[in-house]
């Protein structure tokens, strides 16, 4: 990931869980977290013993990158932290509030991501990025028909089974609606990869997007351009490639992959979209 404009990044993960991206995202810049579960939130803290206090920044009326600047340290750029667990949905709220914008969200729910996308386009700077996983592992293998139902999709016979679903299209198809969604937003989501990184009884898959606010009628067009009808599902899906050799739609690929290649894609994908949108 390379830091925008020579400075430290600003980052969100609206689900921190045990802090493992957390130690990684530090590196390049200061990163805002949310945790819920008290268990895990009393482990992160002992992890992150320096974190600094959420609500004490936001009081201090301080920009995010001055706190950067000011406290960086040997480990990387500062965590911050709420003083309590509390809920995503919250969280996202008073960062709301404040007129926090950030250079990179992290959407990583234990379950679908679809609640939390329209309040963290709000939250996305220009020239941003959003990072999306769709872990719905539990709902698919314990109740199967509420996992489908906020896709409009009867699994049956006739069609894919809700197994292979959630295995394969899931991601394309709320891919697709999350670029609606910003549209209505006037927010061009642009795909860069697709990455499937877990193929048990379902599977879970990561998406990535470069954004841009305040997109022109042009911009929105090109959005637009990255979804197709799949007609067996019945349902618009996200285009995309299962080989390296087309920049001009998301990669979609696994740990199988050559590391040199996905990292040559992503930077080639998102040089090919950012000359798009800012022509």
């Amino acid at each position: 990931m390379k830091v925008k404009k020579g400075r430290p990044l600003r980052i969100l993960e609206t689900h921190q869980g045990k802090g493992d991206a957390t130690s990684e995202y530090r590196l390049y810049g200061c990163v805002i977290s949310f945790e819920i579960d008290r268990e895990t939130y009393e482990t992160v803290r002992k992890r992150f013993p320096e974190a600094y206090s959420l609500e004490a920044c936001l009081e201090s009326g301080r920009d995010l990158l001055d706190i950067i600047w000011d406290h960086k340290i040997d480990a990387g750029c500062p965590v911050i932290v709420p003083s309590r667990p509390i809920d995503s949905h919250m969280g996202l709220a008073i960062l709301g509030k404040h007129g926090c914008r950030f250079d990179v969200i992290d959407v990583d729910p234990f379950g679908s991501p679809r609640d939390f996308i329209p309040d963290v386009l709000h939250l996305l700077d220009n020239d941003s990025f959003l990072f999306v996983t769709s872990g719905e592992m539990h709902y698919v293998r314990f109740r199967p028909h509420d996992a489908m139902s906020p896709y409009g999709i009867q699994a049956n016979d006739s069609l894919r089974t809700t197994r292979t679903f959630f295995r394969q299209d899931n991601i394309l198809v709320i891919g697709s609606w999350i670029i609606e969604t910003g549209l209505k937003q006037s927010v061009g989501l642009y795909p860069i990869f697709i990455y499937d990184y877990y193929d048990g009884y379902s599977g879970v898959q990561r998406i990535g997007y470069y954004v841009r606010q305040q997109a022109s009628l042009a911009h929105k067009v090109e959005a637009a351009q990255q979804i197709r009808y799949d007609p067996i599902l019945r349902v618009k899906s996200l285009k995309c490639s299962f080989s390296d050799g087309r920049p001009d739609v998301p990669w979609r690929f696994s740990d199988a992959s050559s590391e040199t290649k996905i990292r040559e894609f992503i930077v080639k994908r998102i040089n090919l979209v950012s000359r798009i949108v800012k022509t």
